[in-house]
């Protein structure tokens, strides 16, 4: 028995190859897109070599000692963990920002108590751009492997007095049942591809791999002519895995199978010739020895390299960074694994128990300290974000500090600022519901209308659907309706959501946080579209996006780079659509919302170069993509500048919109067969569009021309509100153009995509060209002043909603608006008018 698990120069050299491969592929050398798959080499090599201490201990004369079996797993591996923990500490300290100190704190508390797997999976994915700001991720596998110590020798244990045969067949349905356990979550069957990633049971069955080529290795099943063959394809399939997986490939599934299955043909038999030549080499063997120490300290160094210096790493900084780790690895591995593992324990003294007892003491007492300084940081980022926007700032955001939680609503509130919180009985009942981003949606209704809630005109209500109680919710990974969780804290909400019938009776705007729509917020588009056709009086908002960035954060870029809009540099974003609303529009062709578009909020063009996330020299996004409260200080006054706060409120009220006490009507609503709009005129940003602030302060008469217009690429929009009969109807506009000498008139059903528009005109008035869709008996006449009128007529063949659009710069194809031409359009009236009814 002791032959077979006699020292084994070739294992080492076999740790040597997978953590080279880690870590090539974290420095960030493309040729080793699968690097990642090093750990799961490590966790064969476990399962074989464990397996085989257990089952010799076992048998053995004196038995099997769990408590002399953990004091040694725990001497090899927490000192070199300590070290690490506590040399990261003090650089996370120096380094970060107290929001990612606060989460390195927390990270470091599971890794010290063997759950850092469990952090990770309920925190983040493996492959996100939050990974390369966390010092301590790559220590999830260690969780794995410590997990594996602890539930590993009670199975062997168990099985050891078996035959051979009925320990295979133990082995190899268990690992078959955590392999198709993964393959379920990582095909979304159940829970998700992150937790087959980092949680144990998930990751079961290449221990089992392990260890069925520990006890077909030692049965003598195998006849020796085959070994050479089995080594060969398994370091061909290992070396194939390495260069064609990446992080694109469903992991762990098929891909970690065939992994695992190459690692047991290397590590089968390592007495040949080839073993000895490439996995015996004895500069290889030294870096198996020291793995353990190199596999603890490259990720910290990569982490907060990059985080100082951001950028694509140079060939020098590579070569640098990769030299830096092997030192330290290399003084780790004989100054501190070496002899704490071999002589700081040594005399008769130092039972396994007192072993055990005092490192296991020394965890408790780090993750107590590591308590403190967590405790110390709570609350600390948001309190410096509530002084940041609110200080002798213009925009009062304290009440959006305040939430009115679904399910707490019942009852009429006040916050602490003395303004109405809960309002059950307001006329205009609005939810927000949606991913992380539904935080911000909330402050910024609640900044925009909070006197319409302290009048009771509005109640807002916070669905609190991202998380509860700091625990997440993940309707985000919802691939249907109705909506579910796996957390036990939400499923209360997710009940109150799904009973739709009640929603719809109990609100009657439902706002939804629209990041990423086809991703992140596409299950909350749905449930809005569903609730809609449910009861179409429901009316929906969207929050538009506005950026992701990656792999660096905004305030990141801004400390490193000087300047607080330095993450707008494209190289640094990774989604930015100003068509958006277009393509949620196509998306859910039957949805019909009310789109909020930060783009046009914050920018000046279609270009991210051209907006401002800046306020007081420090960018107003705190991470990736979700904003500061002190964001509303920008947010705020481009939404009342553009109307925004107006034309939002007329559409959530759901009211017709009559012309006011200057003469104009607001792009809204129409009731009735004519709808007259006489100067001046102007249109809305959202729903519709923006125009010059200007227009609403016309009192009438002959103003200058950009004092009645609409500039923008997008359209002024009025609809319906009831269903219009079927007939002939003539439009009339006269309109003047300026800028562009292009604008478009368009009536369109709204429950009909953009492809599908029914009726349309286009004029160049600088060469008098038309385009005509569906229309009849068009005709242009030139007014002496510039001006001119333009009529047409259509037939509605049957009764409908119309959306009258005035489009002040307009696309070659139909239904593009062309956003880089940002027209200008001056209004002197416009009319719809019924001419007769069908026969």
């Amino acid at each position: 028995m002791s032959k077979q698990i006699e020292y084994r120069p070739d294992i080492d050299g076999l740790r040597a190859f997978a953590v080279s491969v880690v870590v090539l592929y974290h420095v960030g050398l493309n040729s080793f897109s699968g690097g990642f798959i090093g750990v799961d080499v490590f966790f064969v090599i476990s399962g074989y070599l464990i397996t085989g201490i257990i089952q010799k201990q076992a048998l053995s004369e004196r038995g099997f000692s769990f408590t002399n079996f953990w004091s040694r797993r725990a001497k090899r591996l927490l000192p070199v963990l300590f070290f690490v923990l506590f040399s990261s500490t003090i650089a996370a300290y120096a380094l970060f920002p107290e929001d990612l100190r606060l989460d390195y704190l927390s990270s470091a508390k599971y890794a010290t108590l063997s759950l850092a797997n469990v952090y990770f999976f309920i925190n983040s994915d493996y492959f996100d751009a939050s990974s390369t700001l966390r010092p301590l991720l790559h220590t999830w596998s260690l969780g794995v492997e410590e997990q594996f110590y602890i539930f590993w020798p009670i199975l062997i244990i168990a099985i050891s007095q078996r035959a051979r045969v009925a320990r295979l067949a133990i082995l190899a349905v268990l690992g078959v049942a955590s392999f198709l356990t993964a393959e379920l979550a990582v095909s979304g069957v159940y829970l998700d591809s992150s937790a087959a990633f980092y949680l144990t049971p998930f990751r079961v069955f290449e221990f089992c791999i392990g260890a069925i080529a520990f006890e077909i290795g030692s049965s003598g099943y195998i006849r020796r002519s085959f070994h050479l063959p089995m080594l060969i394809v398994g370091v061909v399939g290992l070396s194939a895995a390495v260069l064609v997986i990446d992080e694109s490939v469903a992991f762990p599934s098929w891909s970690a199978l065939i992994v695992s299955v190459a690692t047991a043909l290397i590590i089968f038999d390592g007495r040949n010739w080839v073993s000895r030549s490439v996995f015996g080499n004895v500069a290889v063997v030294y870096l198996g020895k020291i793995s353990y120490a190199l596999y603890l300290v490259h990720w910290p160094i990569i982490v907060f390299y990059n985080y100082m210096v951001p950028g694509q790493n140079s060939a020098l900084e590579i070569v640098a960074l990769l030299a830096s780790m092997l030192l330290i690895s290399v003084i780790l591995h004989h100054g501190l694994e070496n002899p704490v593992r071999y002589r700081v324990f040594a005399g008769n003294r130092w039972t396994p128990a007192r072993v055990l007892g005092v490192i296991l003491g020394g965890a408790f007492a780090i993750y107590v300290l590591l308590g403190l300084l967590a405790w110390s940081l709570q609350g600390h980022a948001d309190d410096a974000d509530v002084q940041a926007a609110s200080a002798d700032a213009p925009i009062d955001v304290r009440a959006a500090t305040q939430f009115c939680v679904l399910g707490q609503d019942r009852e009429p509130s006040l916050d602490r600022y003395g303004n109405r919180l809960c309002a059950p009985e307001a006329e205009t009942r609005i939810l927000t519901i949606g991913n992380s981003h539904e935080m911000h949606l909330y402050r910024l209704l609640r900044t925009l209308f909070l006197e319409q809630i302290n009048a009771m005109d509005v109640g807002l209500v916070y669905g609190s659907t991202h998380a509860r109680d700091d625990v997440g919710c993940d309707f985000g990974d919802n691939a249907d309706l109705p909506l579910s969780t796996p957390s036990a804290r939400c499923a209360g909400l997710a009940t109150a959501l799904n009973d739709m019938e009640q929603i719809a009776q109990q609100f009657d705007v439902i706002a939804v946080t629209g990041f990423l729509p086809f991703t992140h917020s596409r299950i909350y588009l749905d449930y809005a579209a569903a609730l809609q056709s449910l009861n179409p009086d429901i009316r929906i908002v969207v929050l538009g996006s506005f950026a992701n960035f990656q792999p660096y954060r905004c305030p990141d870029l801004a400390r490193s780079l000087g300047s607080a809009n330095a993450c707008l540099d494209p190289q640094y974003v990774s989604y930015f659509d100003p068509n958006e609303r277009h393509a949620i529009s196509r998306a859910w062709p039957e949805l019909e919302f009310f789109y909020i578009d930060q783009v046009e909020l914050l920018c000046t063009t279609d270009s991210i170069a051209s907006c401002n996330i800046e306020l007081a020299g420090q960018p107003v996004i705190r991470d990736a993509n979700h904003f500061t409260l002190s964001s509303m200080q920008l947010v705020i006054p481009a939404a009342l500048q553009s109307g925004l706060n107006e034309t939002l409120f007329e559409y959530m009220a759901g009211r017709s919109l009559a012309p006011s006490d200057d003469g104009s009507v607001r792009a809204g609503m129409w009731n009735g067969d004519i709808l007259e709009l006489p100067l001046p005129f102007y249109g809305s940003a959202g729903w519709a569009g923006s125009i010059d602030a200007t227009a609403r302060d016309i009192a009438g008469g002959n103003a200058i021309v950009e004092d009645r217009s609409i500039r923008s690429w997008q359209p002024a929009v009025w609809t319906s509100s009831d269903v219009i009969e079927a007939g002939r109807y003539r439009v009339t506009a006269v309109l003047g153009a300026a800028e562009t000498g292009t604008f478009a008139i368009r009536l369109s059903q709204p429950n009909r995509p953009l492809a599908e528009l029914r009726y349309e005109v286009v004029l160049d008035v600088a060469i008098e060209e038309w385009r005509r869709i569906n229309v009849e008996r068009t005709s242009l006449e030139d007014l002496d002043d510039g001006f001119h009128r333009i009529s047409f007529e259509i037939e509605l063949a049957e009764p409908n909603v119309l959306q009258l659009s005035l489009l002040p710069a307009w696309g070659p194809e139909v239904g593009q608006a062309d956003r880089a031409a940002v027209g200008q359009v001056s209004v002197r009236s416009m009319a719809f008018e019924r001419l007769s009814s069908p026969e």
